[in-house]
């Protein structure tokens, strides 16, 4: 976080039930671009902590990853025995 005391902020507002955080795998993938080597550790490093990773609602060619959207759980079904990666 930029500011000086938001983590333990939304940390208590997190703890308290009063905040949930979602995220999709488009969010990694923009915080992992983030060229302030630091910074994209503490962003990503509080964002997995705190959040919840959700699946896209749709499935786009070149943007959705396999197994992360609601189309791609039934065209590509994980092998018997594998349970959901978000489960």
């Amino acid at each position: 976080m930029d500011l000086h005391g938001a983590y333990e902020a939304v940390r208590a507002a997190f703890d308290k039930g009063d905040l949930e955080i979602l995220f999709t795998h488009v969010t990694v993938e923009v915080l992992a671009a983030i060229s302030d080597y630091e910074r994209r550790c503490r962003l990503l490093i509080f964002l997995i902590d705190l959040g919840r990773l959700l699946p896209t609602g749709a499935f786009i060619v070149g943007a959705s990853r396999l197994r992360r959207t609601p189309t791609a759980s039934w065209l590509f079904p994980l092998p018997p025995g594998l349970g959901h990666p978000n489960r």
